[in-house]
């Protein structure tokens, strides 16, 4: 009983055997401690340094524990109190749990999750256009996941998928920056230059007219950008010449400048292709005149007005010099028509003050072997606006011309180159000014068209005089009422008419007369078809019509010629006049040339100068 006592004093300090069992089973702990003395494990804080962490990261965990050991799952492994221990890289969300055990083996737990986030990505951030002219915009768009996303340059904050417009007054970076909700964070740049505006200085064709086949210079200066042109000649340098090549047809050239932004400004210049090309100038500027080819090969110029008063100077075209010289002056006023006789004189009608200085029917000759006028036989009467016609006897036909709206004038008369003198013929039938004369193949003369008076409308009469008679018959009703037209004979004996119809031409602006069957029938239709037009008939049989007062340009000059061909029965356009013309007077020169001379311009400015058309 004694040792049984002691061990029970020696092993349970004396407790009383009735506790005996109390204490074995309540956890002495058989370690000869009482359990009273371990206390229980406290936890008192477990937490995440960063939480949530970006996929991929790692954070830390710090425990704060007393009365045991800690012990952190999911492969952290012990901890010690107070000091942090690393999760490792992280995937997806974890559940971290802290164990705390003491000596007597209980335990406290504590459990901490840590969220994962996927980290930020941006998908594009683009500039509608990387370069800007100043002053103009232009947008960024952007896309990207895993945050929230912002711009800096005062753009703030954005949504993916979003655009946001711009418009930098300089060159400017953009950074867009998107963070996650664990603070990481991605950002990407760009720059968009702000370039200035292209510009033109100047773009022009040197020369700007030029023959067919000739080339021009093509010369630009320009600014800001990269200068390409048209028509295949591609990019060109400021201020360095390129040649257009060889121009068959009038070309118009579209130069544009564009910058790096892809801001473009154009402009264009012509280089004119033209069978026309300038000769020397009359010594005076006229209108209305007569310019008669001599025998010589010179051009006689004589009478017109100066839009004031009506000249008697004369002056004399040089075809290969080029040049005009003045001649002796007519003694004659209103200078209507110039005839070159069979004998190589030149019959000039006109008129001349009497006494009382009201103007007389005159006429003169001028002698180019002498360079003089002097005088013949007067017209029996006044003709104002009349026609004169060499026959085929040499005689001239002069017919119609209004003394003035109250005495119309519709006698004709015929000239006599052997005794100098004027005598009667045959009247036409209906009273005529502005109208054609023109002498057939066999010997007849056409009269056709013209004002019947100051207040009746154009005519469409036309007449044949027989000189073998002496009479005129009717030759039938143009298609056109006429007045002030063109009338040119053409090799097939044909007649062609053409232009200044009776309130517009519609579209019958030409006509042929044809002889044999004595009737009229429409042709090709003209380009223009106004009023003073010239028709010159050329050595290989096509008609050029130059000039006048266009309807299409509100009557004013006009300056796109065309040609008219009787094989085809159509009017083509040819290169322009250098100077558009109204009141000129065209002559084919004996080297196939034809000479263009005098008129007024656009402006109604009185020309001196002259152009050849070849």
């Amino acid at each position: 009983m004694f040792q049984e006592r002691s061990w029970y004093r020696d092993s349970c300090l004396f407790v009383p055997l009735v506790a005996l069992v109390l204490l074995v089973c309540s956890g002495c702990g058989g370690d000869g401690g009482g359990a009273s003395h371990r206390p229980p494990p406290t936890i008192t804080s477990f937490a995440a340094a960063k939480n949530p962490v970006t996929a991929g990261t790692s954070t830390t965990l710090t425990a704060v524990f007393t009365g045991g050991t800690g012990v952190v799952s999911n492969g952290v492994g012990a901890v010690t109190s107070g000091v942090p221990v690393s999760t490792g890289t992280l995937t997806t969300n974890t559940t971290f749990i802290l164990t705390v055990t003491n000596g007597a083996g209980v335990a406290a737990t504590f459990t901490v999750t840590v969220n994962v986030v996927p980290g930020p990505a941006i998908t594009a951030f683009t500039a509608a256009k990387d370069h800007v002219t100043v002053g103009s915009g232009t947008s960024l768009s952007y896309s990207f996941t895993g945050g929230s996303g912002s711009i800096d340059q005062g753009i703030g904050n954005v949504v993916s998928g979003g655009t946001s417009a711009i418009t930098p007054t300089t060159t400017t970076t953009y950074t867009l920056t998107v963070i996650d909700p664990a603070g990481s964070a991605v950002s990407r740049s760009l720059t968009v230059d702000v370039v200035p505006a292209p510009r033109i200085t100047s773009f022009s064709a040197t020369p700007a007219t030029v023959a067919p086949g000739g080339m021009a210079t093509l010369n630009a200066v320009f600014e800001n950008g990269v200068g390409t042109v048209d028509q295949s000649i591609g990019t060109i340098t400021s201020g360095a010449g390129v040649s257009t090549g060889s121009l068959a047809v009038t070309t118009t050239f579209t130069l544009t400048v564009t910058n790096p932004a892809g801001d473009s400004v154009t402009t264009t210049t012509t280089a004119t292709v033209t069978s026309f090309s300038a000769t020397g100038s009359m010594g005076t500027s006229r209108e209305g005149h007569t310019a008669t080819l001599l025998p010589n090969g010179k051009v006689l110029i004589v009478g017109g007005s100066d839009g004031t008063l009506s000249l008697n100077g004369a002056e004399l075209y040089d075809p290969a010099a080029g040049t005009f010289a003045p001649t002796t002056a007519s003694g004659m006023q209103r200078i209507v028509s110039a005839t070159l006789l069979q004998n190589g004189r030149v019959l000039v009608i006109g008129q001349v003050p009497d006494a009382l200085g009201t103007l007389q029917p005159a006429a003169e000759l001028y002698d180019a072997s002498t360079d003089s006028f002097s005088s013949t036989g007067a017209p029996l009467t006044t003709r104002p606006a009349h026609t004169a016609t060499l026959l085929q006897g040499g005689k001239v036909l002069v017919v119609s011309g209004h003394d003035s709206c109250s005495s119309p004038n519709a006698a004709a008369e015929l000239y006599d180159p052997v005794t100098g003198t004027f005598s009667g013929t045959g009247a036409p039938a209906a009273i005529f000014d502005g109208h054609t004369a023109t002498r057939l193949p066999d010997g007849k003369v056409l009269v056709a068209g013209g004002d019947p008076s100051c207040t009746q409308p154009f005519t469409a009469n036309a007449e044949l005089y027989d000189p073998m008679t002496g009479a005129f018959v009717s030759a039938g009703l143009m298609l056109q009422r006429r007045a002030y037209h063109t009338a040119t004979l053409l090799p097939n004996g044909n007649v062609l008419l053409a232009g200044n119809c009776y309130l517009g031409c519609g579209l019958i602006t030409a006509e042929i007369f044809v002889p044999s069957s004595q009737t009229f029938t429409a042709t090709g239709q003209m380009n223009t078809d106004g009023v003073g037009q010239t028709a010159t008939s050329r050595d290989d049989g096509t008609v050029l019509i130059a000039g006048g007062r266009s309807r299409s340009s509100g009557f004013s000059a006009a300056a796109n010629p065309e040609i008219y061909d009787p094989s085809t029965g159509e009017f083509n356009a040819t290169g322009p006049l250098l100077t558009a013309r109204l009141g000129h007077a065209a002559t084919l020169l004996q080297n196939g040339k034809v000479l263009i001379t005098g008129g007024r311009d656009l402006q109604n400015v009185l020309l001196s100068s002259a152009e050849l058309y070849e």
